[in-house]
């Protein structure tokens, strides 16, 4: 992949499908496709980006005040630029605090790479009335992110 800078814009429509159903009173089930319709991207450098079909299922525990979930791909999924093919795993939980405040911890395997590619992850969130906010941080042996967000709820 040629590292220069590409400035052109691209845009697209594609198609993401999911269904999401109750087990039990506090465990939900689900599944979806991202990416329906496979394309392939040109850039201006002559790179070619490859964008299909990515099938994943989950499911969730939801308790009064702790949630766990868990979802996986069913297939590896392709790469975008030079990143190996991946098979995630995933999972996390979060406990709500009194006053509506949300701690929270995950993390990422991918099944083809080995432990090197284990991915863990915090954050925290708080709600009030309309607003909220969340940080977060993720980090595994090459990668460490961290984002915040605000927000209005309506």
């Amino acid at each position: 992949v040629n590292i220069r800078k590409d400035s052109t814009a691209r845009t697209g429509i594609n198609l993401d499908i999911g269904i999401a159903t109750y087990w039990s009173e506090r465990i939900r089930l689900g599944s979806a496709i991202k990416d329906i319709r496979p394309r392939e991207i040109k850039t201006d450098l002559g790179n070619r980006i490859a964008v299909g079909p990515n099938w994943r299922i989950g499911a969730a525990y939801l308790g009064d005040r702790f949630t766990i979930t868990g979802d996986m791909d069913v297939f590896p999924g392709d790469p975008v630029g030079v990143e190996p093919r991946s098979h995630h795993i995933m999972g996390g939980a979060e406990y709500t605090l009194p006053a509506n405040i949300h701690v929270r911890g995950g993390f990422r395997f991918d099944v083809r790479s080995g432990p090197e590619r284990f991915t863990w992850s915090v954050g925290t969130g708080a709600v009030f009335r309309s607003f909220f906010t969340d940080v977060a941080y993720a980090q595994n042996t090459q990668t460490r992110a961290a984002a915040m967000q605000f927000g209005i709820r309506f």
